[in-house]
């Protein structure tokens, strides 16, 4: 079993609002990362929230909401909320609720580059940068429930770099973060390009 575990309960302090309540073509950028996720093949789905509005745009079945009350302690305390809600025998896969571009079709390619390498971590690559979102296998719990502060799961990516199997795609806009204005423009960009050429 593999759990998909958003993690949506930053601050945006680098937006100076909640950019997950941003929209991008009339769409909240948090519904493009929910709707990528319902649509994969993911066993199960964890929500990890700190704001009231994301939980209310969440409602749908295939979603577990967790609140996290201690957001303030850094990303590590989403990480960690969402492994113990998880089921004792997954498998995680962390998403990022400012990432809209990550695709159904791309978790689905790390899902099955998981399936056929069992114990490795699986990290994307977006032409030559390292990105999101990564699957740890169960036996990394302790590891990932260590974590502290800000700092995410990429010491434990480091720590075990054998054990890492990389998978490549082919445009680094998939793996866009958006944090700012220059990237929320970036954003809108891509996504009229994406939309346009999808249509022709």
């Amino acid at each position: 079993m593999i759990t998909g575990i958003i993690l949506a309960s930053g601050f945006s302090s680098r937006m100076n609002k909640d950019k997950l309540m941003m929209k991008l073509d009339n769409e909240f950028i948090i519904k493009f990362v929910l709707k990528n996720a319902i649509n994969s093949n993911l066993d199960d789905l964890i929500l990890v929230y700190r704001n009231d509005e994301i939980a209310k745009l969440s409602s749908n079945s295939k979603i577990r909401l967790v609140y996290n009350g201690n957001a303030y302690n850094g990303q590590s305390e989403s990480i960690k909320l969402g492994i113990l809600n998880a089921k004792d025998n997954s498998d995680y896969l962390f998403l990022l609720g400012d990432q809209p571009f990550i695709f159904s079709n791309i978790i689905n390619e790390i899902i099955d580059e998981f399936n056929n390498n069992k114990g490795m971590i699986i990290v994307p690559y977006y032409g030559e940068k390292r990105g999101n979102p990564v699957l740890f296998p169960n036996e990394f719990k302790n590891e990932l429930l260590s974590l502290s502060g800000d700092e995410g799961a990429r010491k434990i990516i480091y720590k075990y770099k054998e054990r890492v199997k990389k998978i490549e795609f082919d445009n680094n806009m998939y793996n866009l973060d958006i944090d700012n204005a220059k990237d929320y423009e970036q954003a809108k960009k891509f996504l009229y390009n994406f939309n346009n050429e999808e249509s022709l």
